[in-house]
């Protein structure tokens, strides 16, 4: 059998992701992405005058201040250019405000994220709504290949049932029963829910639904 195929070039179901249906909805991811970007660059720079804040300030004991700051007095001292230190009030209200920053750039994600979720359902609903015939192609496929399977086992447990009443002794044949089928006369097997569930939705004919599992 020839493998089945999902793309063709008469068809539109190569569409297969989201964003090849909806325009809207390759623009919010890229808005998103973008201000996510933003959030990590203001992150950066929160954490960079967050670290110039601790060298701006003296310890506990007052009697220095970090490297940044005995570097600036030192060249002081020396005669030389110091190393300019931002005032320590001035960072914080940097800081804040970049905090500030972020946590809107946050809540308008939040609003983007929503609006994103909302138009993926809709483009998701037009894309399987195109692949949907070759999707129940494929389950079909698959049931006609498991009433077939099915039908091997039913003759599978007739053969050991023979065997077996008649008192008759394997040796010299190895026992391959498919037990990952379950019995075919058990309605509560996998592969009897399976072919229940495909007979409600349509993937096969009700009439082709083994009567041992009725």
């Amino acid at each position: 059998m020839a493998p089945l195929k999902l793309l063709k070039s008469n068809d539109n179901s190569n569409l297969l992701r989201p964003e090849d249906v909806s325009p809207k909805l390759s623009e919010l991811r890229q808005k998103a992405e973008a201000i996510g970007c933003d959030i990590e660059a203001l992150r950066r720079r929160q954490r960079e005058l967050a670290d110039a804040a601790g060298d701006a300030t003296w310890d506990a004991k007052g009697d220095g201040g970090s490297n940044a700051a005995t570097e600036a007095r030192v060249a002081k001292i020396l005669g030389r250019q110091p190393v300019e230190v931002a005032p320590k009030r001035d960072l914080d209200r940097d800081i804040q405000a970049i905090g500030r920053d972020i946590k809107d750039r946050e809540a308008a994600l939040l609003v983007l994220d929503r609006e994103i979720d909302v138009e993926r359902r809709a483009a998701s609903a037009i894309v399987m709504k195109r692949l949907e015939p070759a999707y129940r192609e494929i389950v079909a496929q698959i049931c006609k290949s498991l009433l077939e399977l099915h039908e091997a086992n039913r003759r599978y447990n007739e053969f050991a049932d023979h065997v077996n009443g008649n008192n008759v002794d394997w040796s010299g044949i190895s026992g391959m029963a498919p037990w990952f089928l379950g019995h075919p006369n058990n309605p509560d097997s996998n592969l009897a829910r399976y072919l229940r569930e495909a007979v409600e939705g349509s993937f096969m004919k009700a009439a082709d639904f083994p009567p041992e599992f009725r």
